[in-house]
């Protein structure tokens, strides 16, 4: 199958593209980078396109729309643009495609106390985040544009694995010397998705011409105690096992708008304190029904590779000053 993937050089874009390759397919990707990463497989043909502009027709059986701008402090028009114009653009170059599959994401959901299922999604608009809210509008463009025949979205949780570049470093900056940092109020239910969990579902979606339109929650099948999650993983990380210090609920929220106006610390804004202390629970009923998906991967049992990965790529000092520095490249 002939397959091009938007946002290839990023996490998601990257272990698709690496997967669909081992498995015989002909895989083409598209980025706004001048070159394709190294982490990808030389196989694949690369096309640097800004999304954001017009894109060349798209020659594809299968067009996979990974690409997205999921920076919680961008302005709403840079997701706009990203979210929502990108993906009118992408649909609009795939008309000839089979099958268009997006990776959207749970932040289409406000949570609450129980499991969301698909049809909640964009309830309480205006509470959800900007990167939730154009992520939403992005999956109504999905909807309507009814040229392509088949056409699924994937809503994700947290996508976490090796290659993980967005929620490692998260986790990663919660150390402070030889302690882990944690608000006490750290949520006990929420749920996760291992990148190789994804990655079956997509495949899963391939194989389906069930429905013209399909929606899908896609993570874990497991409830996650985020604390243990965090103490665990950093634990694993960083080869030592951190004093964990937890911080009352009511000095952690006020910390948290108090750096909204003296910015002590550039990465404790409400979006990222609200990944750690709300419940967010996926509904996988749907998904398991219709394409019987069945998530073998936790991450209970992914620590050891995470933490050989992080290893590779210099120990996890060094793998947080690199990503430190590709935030900074990207707000220039």
């Amino acid at each position: 199958m002939k397959i091009c993937i938007t946002g290839i050089n990023g996490f998601v874009g990257t272990c698709l593209a690496n997967h669909l390759l081992k498995q015989g397919h002909e895989v083409s990707g598209i980025g706004r980078q001048e070159k394709l990463s190294t982490q990808v497989d030389k196989k694949c043909s690369y096309i640097q396109n800004d999304l954001t502009k017009v894109v060349q027709p798209i020659d594809a059986d299968l067009v996979i729309h990974s690409a997205a701008l999921a920076n919680d402090k961008a302005k709403y028009k840079n997701l706009y643009e990203n979210n929502v114009r990108a993906t009118e653009n992408v649909l609009e170059a795939a008309g000839s495609a089979r099958c268009f599959i997006q990776i959207s994401s749970s932040s289409v959901y406000f949570f609450g106390n129980s499991a969301m299922i698909e049809n909640e999604a964009g309830k309480n608009f205006n509470k959800l985040s900007a990167y939730g809210q154009t992520k939403f509008l992005a999956e109504q463009k999905v909807i309507s544009g009814n040229s392509i025949p088949s056409r699924i979205i994937l809503r994700p949780r947290a996508i976490y694995g090796i290659q993980d570049r967005l929620i490692l470093p998260r986790l990663l900056r919660l150390v402070k010397g030889n302690r882990l940092i944690l608000p006490k109020h750290v949520t006990k239910s929420i749920s996760l998705t291992h990148i190789d969990n994804l990655i079956a579902s997509v495949e899963l979606c391939m194989n389906t011409t069930s429905n013209p339109l399909q929606i899908y929650n896609v993570c874990d099948d497991k409830v996650y105690d985020l604390g243990e999650v965090i103490a665990n993983l950093v634990s694993a990380v960083t080869e030592k096992e951190k004093k964990l210090v937890k911080i009352p609920a009511a000095i952690w929220e006020s910390l948290v708008q108090l750096n909204r106006f003296i910015k002590f610390n550039p990465f404790l804004s409400p979006f990222a304190s609200k990944q750690l202390t709300q419940s967010a629970l996926m509904d996988l009923s749907a998904i398991r029904s219709e394409l019987n998906y069945q998530p073998k991967k936790t991450i209970d049992t992914s620590y050891a590779e995470i933490a050989e990965w992080v290893i590779s790529q210099g120990g996890w000092k060094q793998y947080l000053m690199e990503q430190q520095k590709q935030i900074e490249q990207s707000n220039r």
